[in-house]
This record gives C-alpha cells, sequence and structure tokens, in this order.
C-alpha cells in the first residue's frame, strides 16, 4: 500500500493555502486528506493544516469522518431449555427465548468533532475561528474499497486496471462551499444557507487513456484536444449533504483527492490564457510506471518546474494532491 502527498503554491498567491497529507493506519490501510482554505478568511494556511491534523486522528485509527455517527442494533436470541418433572412418568420441557440486544457503531466520526478540535489547536495560538474555513477531503481504505467524502469542493480521481481514469469534479454553484467550519457558529451557517444553495454538483468524467506516450514527448494539444473528446461521457449529479464516494479495490488500482487548484492551470500563448483541463493535469501529475517512496513529490515538482515551464503552462492557484495506491500496476 503506498500513499503520498503534495502541494505547492499558485502564481497569483503570496502565500499556499492548501495542504495534504497521506499515511497508512494501524493495520497498514491507507488514508489520505486534502484541505484547501479559503482566500478570503485570516489564516487559513495554518487553518487548512490543523484541520487536515484533526482529521488524520481518526483516520489513523480506521475511522472515516462523517456527517453523523451512524448505529446498527444486532438482536441475539438465546435459547434455554428448562425440565421440570411432574410425576415419575411425566417429564415437562420449557423453552423460554432471551433476546440480548448489541449496538454496533460503525466506524465513523462526528465531522463536527474534528472541526472543534482543530478550533481549540487554533485558539491555543491566539488565531480566529475562521481560520478554519476551508474544504476537506478525506479517503481511507479497507480490504475491500477505497471510501472517500467530501466536504466543500475538490477533485476525486481514480485509475481503474484497465487503465482508464475516472474523475469527479465538485463544485458549489455560487462558487461559496460549505465549509465544515460553519458547524462552530451557528449563525454563519444560517448566513450561508440564506445566500447559498446547499446543492453541492458533482461532474463524472470516464477518460480512456490513449497509447502510452512518455511524458517528454507529449504536448499541450494531445492533452486537451483528448480530454474534449470525452465530453459525452460526463454524467452530473446533485448532492444534498456531503458526497460519498466508494471505490472497489478489485476494479481500480489508485485514488487520488485534489484541491480545485487542479481546475485552475491555463495556458499561455501569446499573451493569451487558455484554461488546461482537469483530466490534462491529472493524467500528468497521477503517471507513475513504477511508483516508490515520495513518488508523487517527485513527480509533482517535476510537473511544475519542467513541464508547465516548457508547455507554458501556469497554476493560478494553489494546488494539492493525495494519493493511495494498493496496486504497483502501471498507471
Amino acid at each position: 500500500m503506498l500513499t503520498d502527498a503534495w502541494f505547492a503554491i499558485g502564481d497569483t498567491h503570496v502565500v499556499c493555502q492548501d495542504f495534504a497529507v497521506a499515511g497508512h493506519t494501524a493495520d497498514g490501510n491507507g488514508f489520505a486528506v486534502v484541505c484547501d482554505g479559503c482566500s478570503s478568511s485570516p489564516n487559513t494556511d495554518v487553518g487548512a493544516r490543523l484541520l487536515a491534523a484533526a482529521a488524520c486522528i481518526p483516520l489513523r485509527q480506521g475511522q472515516l469522518p462523517g456527517p453523523e455517527t451512524v448505529e446498527t442494533v444486532q438482536t441475539v436470541q438465546t435459547v434455554q431449555t428448562v425440565q421440570t418433572v411432574q410425576t415419575v412418568q411425566t417429564v415437562q420441557t420449557v423453552q423460554t427465548v432471551q433476546t440480548v440486544q448489541t449496538v454496533q457503531t460503525v466506524q465513523t466520526v462526528q465531522m463536527v468533532q474534528i472541526v472543534e478540535q482543530a478550533a481549540r489547536a487554533a485558539a491555543m495560538l491566539q488565531l480566529p475561528p475562521r481560520c478554519l474555513d476551508a474544504t476537506l477531503l478525506v479517503a481511507l481504505t479497507d480490504e475491500q474499497c477505497c471510501r472517500v467524502r467530501v466536504f466543500g469542493d475538490g477533485v476525486v480521481a481514480a485509475i481503474r486496471r484497465e487503465g482508464h481514469l475516472q474523475v469527479h469534479r465538485f463544485e458549489q454553484p455560487d462558487g461559496a462551499p460549505p465549509y465544515p467550519s460553519y458547524e462552530l457558529d451557528p449563525e454563519r451557517r444560517r448566513q450561508w444557507h440564506e445566500r447559498c444553495s446547499p446543492i453541492i454538483e458533482e461532474c463524472i468524467e470516464h477518460h480512456r487513456s490513449p497509447d502510452p506516450v512518455p511524458i517528454e514527448h507529449q504536448s499541450p494539444s494531445q492533452f486537451m484536444r483528448f480530454s474534449h473528446e470525452n465530453d459525452d461521457q460526463k454524467v452530473r449529479i446533485k448532492h444534498e449533504s456531503p458526497p460519498q464516494l466508494c471505490f472497489a479495490r478489485d476494479e481500480f488500482i489508485s485514488v487520488a483527492l485534489g484541491s480545485d487548484g487542479l481546475d485552475a492551470f491555463v495556458h499561455v500563448e501569446h499573451g493569451v490564457a487558455t484554461p488546461v483541463p482537469t483530466t490534462a493535469v491529472l493524467e500528468r501529475l497521477l503517471h507513475a510506471p513504477q511508483p516508490r517512496g515520495r513518488f508523487l513529490v517527485r513527480r509533482g515538482r517535476r510537473f511544475l518546474r519542467r513541464e508547465c515551464v516548457r508547455d507554458s503552462w501556469r497554476p493560478t492557484d494553489d494546488v494539492s494532491l493525495a494519493v493511495i495506491r494498493w496496486s504497483t500496476e502501471a498507471a
């Protein structure tokens, strides 16, 4: 099980407000976290890290942050047999059924608990609660699948075993995602509900990988043309609660979480900036034929320092990515 995370500052920012981290649980499963701080709130570069650190605590214990704690009731019935002797010739058997109920809690932790823990850390640093205004994406694997939960906006990308890229893009139509930190302040939560739609829109793209071509020989036009060819394979879904995804490990080889900075790359030519499709950026960043060690950090640095410079691509926003990879098959 390989995990890695990488983040970088955008060209238009003074400080990086994105943060990403990935690691392993005690039993060897993988987890990943991505946070994207709000640029109009104070000190969200620190707040994004505090929120991610608080989310890592239950993840390391195999608990997935969720909107609420789910409980299931398991009923166990036991049969007791009692024999009573009425006379010498007659024996009467009496059966009584005893019902025992045990409550089993699904391995989730309430999102508000994570935000409250991050808020306590922020208060110790004398930072305002608004420093925690950040989106949060989390992923956790078990023996069968990788589960993902999205609080706000961002990108989730999974690579199928046959090499196809499946991309889920989440965005808030009004441009103001529901930050988990709103749980700390009922008045701010009320104001957000008055101004914004509670709907999160999800766009799903199934991206068929082309014939393998070395990255250094690929041009931006190849990626942009290839991405637009898949417009007819897009599916749009609306969510009224934090989206949840599940990727079967026997169908996929990896899952990546990313901030909306993946949507903010532009190709600059003759002073004209053209948006670079998100799938084009992901194709390059997730290209790892032989992943080992800090494979994503190496890939991200090469992508920004060499390939973006060569192809006149610019990141206009901070970008972050965290990957869990349970198969070493070439991607």
